[in-house]
Formats: structure tokens, C-alpha cells, sequence
């Protein structure tokens, strides 16, 4: 009997001009379940309670926007840090599983390293006929084995170890299209600032406009987390890919 993971399949339609977000309404894309964005959204409207702790200005933590009280501007605003906050969630699976992985094999790899984890791997799988590394996508690693021939206890790491690499190609194949979207609602800023300013706001009109400042100052912190998430979504991969040129080393 053959056991392997399979490897998530997703598809993002890049945004154009107008994207569902930038247009206010949601596209075809299953990248958000209704479920997440309400989680998301239910955050950022308890920013309150959210003021005492780290935020996206200071470093991989949820972003929170603050209201302007114009309903269009607000939305797309939050689905963008609700965008975030979803990608941000996956990033965090990934580091769990990662250090997962590193602690597995505490006595055979007492320094808890990846490397120590994957060399373990490696003497163990490699005399098993069924064991095999394949690279499914240009992110994306499986292994697959024979439940029966492998030894129990060496499982759970496999499957952590497929697990991560669904992750890795979710965010690298996420996040593109995020940044993307970040950056036309960036470029009109303009469009959005007018549709405050003409907003009946009365007195809240200056507290408005500095909340949009601020949304937008915040856009363009989310903008770069997402380009960092990236870059060290690759980095962990590329330690994955050590581990797949070993077997192919050998023949496996």
C-alpha cells in the first residue's frame, strides 16, 4: 500500500486593473473562506483591544486597520489586512511546522536542526525500495513511502515533512497576487483619499483623514511583510531541496 499526501492544488487568478477588492467585491478566488475573513475582520474591529500588543509595524504580527466611517473605503481597506492576516496564518503553520521537524529526533539530533532532522531521514529511508522525494511543483516537495515498510515512528515526520512543503507553495503562489493587490490600492490612494474628503463626515472628518493616512502607511508595512514572508519562505525551502538532492544523489 502506498501513502502520500496531496499536494494542494491552488489556483490565483492574478488582479488586474480592478481587482475584486479594489472593485469592492469578492472574486472567484478560493484564497479566503468566509469563515477566515470573519475572523479577520472580527480582529481588526477589536483594535482596542489589540493596542497593547505588537502590531505589523513591528514585525510578523496581524495588521489592524482603523476606521475612516466610509463603508467602501473601509472594505477595502480590511480585505486587504483580513488578505494578510490569512497569509500571516499560514506562515506561522509553516514555522510550526518546521520546528516540528527540528525536534522530532531529540536524540538523534540533539542540536535540533533541520539538517539533523533530514540526515536521520536520510539513513533510515534510504535502503526502503518505496521511498521516494519527488518535486511536484517548483515549491513544492513530496515524499512518498510504504506505510508498511517504513518504521512507525518515522511517519510523523514525513508527514510533517509534506505538510510544510503544501504550505511553502501555498504562500509562494499566494503571495505574488497579495502584493499585487496591495500595490493598485496603493497607486489609487488618490481615487480613495477623494471619496473620504466628499463623505458628509462633519467633525470627524480630520480623525478620519489621519486614519486613512495611517491605513495607508500600514498597507505599505503589510506590502513589505509579505515580500519578507516570501523570502524566507524560499530560504526553508531551499533546505527542503537539500534533503531531496541527497536521495537523487543515490539514485532513489
Amino acid at each position: 500500500m502506498w501513502f502520500c499526501d496531496w499536494c494542494c492544488r491552488w489556483w490565483i487568478d492574478q488582479p488586474d486593473e480592478r481587482t475584486p477588492l479594489m472593485s469592492g467585491q469578492r472574486g472567484p478566488s478560493t484564497y479566503v473562506t468566509d469563515s477566515a475573513v470573519n475572523r479577520s475582520a472580527a480582529a481588526g474591529s477589536n483594535s482596542g483591544a489589540l493596542s497593547s500588543q505588537n502590531t505589523v509595524r513591528d514585525g510578523l504580527f496581524p495588521a489592524v486597520m482603523k476606521p475612516v466611517q466610509v463603508a467602501t473605503v473601509d472594505k477595502r481597506l480590511q480585505d486587504h489586512a483580513n488578505l494578510f492576516n490569512i497569509h500571516l496564518e499560514l506562515w506561522n503553520r509553516l514555522n510550526e511546522k518546521e520546528k516540528e521537524l527540528q525536534k522530532l529526533f531529540p536524540v538523534e539530533n540533539p542540536e535540533f536542526t533541520l539538517r539533523g532532522t533530514f540526515n536521520h531521514l536520510y539513513n533510515t529511508c534510504r535502503k526502503f525500495p518505496s521511498f521516494s522525494v519527488i518535486r511536484l511543483h517548483a515549491y513544492c516537495l513530496e515524499i512518498k513511502y510504504d506505510g508498511h515498510e517504513i518504521p512507525h515512528d518515522i511517519i510523523p515526520a514525513l508527514l510533517c515533512f509534506n505538510h510544510a512543503n503544501r504550505a511553502v507553495k501555498e504562500l509562494v503562489d499566494k503571495g505574488p497576487s497579495l502584493a499585487q493587490s496591495i500595490r493598485l490600492v496603493l497607486k489609487n490612494s488618490n481615487e480613495l483619499s477623494r471619496e473620504v474628503r466628499v463623505a458628509s463626515l462633519g467633525s470627524n472628518m480630520k480623525t478620519c483623514l489621519e486614519n486613512f493616512s495611517e491605513n495607508l502607511e500600514i498597507l505599505e508595512v503589510i506590502l513589505a511583510r509579505v515580500e519578507e514572508i516570501e523570502t524566507k519562505t524560499k530560504r526553508i525551502f531551499d533546505e527542503f531541496l537539500t534533503f531531496q538532492s541527497e536521495f537523487q544523489a543515490i539514485g532513489i
